[in-house]
């Protein structure tokens, strides 16, 4: 994945990385680096479970937050807070679109 983003940049994308093994020699063939880096994850990865297991008992602190609906010029100062150019959310509603007419907030609807 960084080479082909090198790539795409223009960057120098043939200069590889260095990659040791264990016994802290150089691996040099791309058969043995995906073999380590497959080692590596499978050692990371694949723990046992814990002897101990947690028993983490309920907050008996409680924090009042406000969950209810946001107000109207919550939302207006909130879109209005969005960089243009970026798309937000699954439906890549771009932030323009949304700061060109904010009266859909005030619409029943909504």
């Amino acid at each position: 994945m960084y080479k082909i983003t090198k790539k795409l940049c223009g960057k120098n994308a043939n200069k590889t990385t260095p990659l040791k093994n264990k016994d802290d020699s150089n691996i040099s063939t791309e058969a043995e680096k995906i073999a380590r880096w497959e080692e590596h994850f499978r050692e990371v990865l694949n723990r046992p479970e814990p002897e101990v297991t947690a028993n983490i008992e309920q907050s008996k602190i409680f924090l009042d937050i406000n969950v209810s609906p946001p107000s109207e010029q919550e939302l207006i100062s909130a879109i209005k807070g969005l960089k243009n150019g970026k798309a937000c959310g699954k439906d890549t509603s771009h932030a323009e679109i949304l700061k060109a007419d904010l009266s859909w907030i005030h619409s029943p609807k909504f």
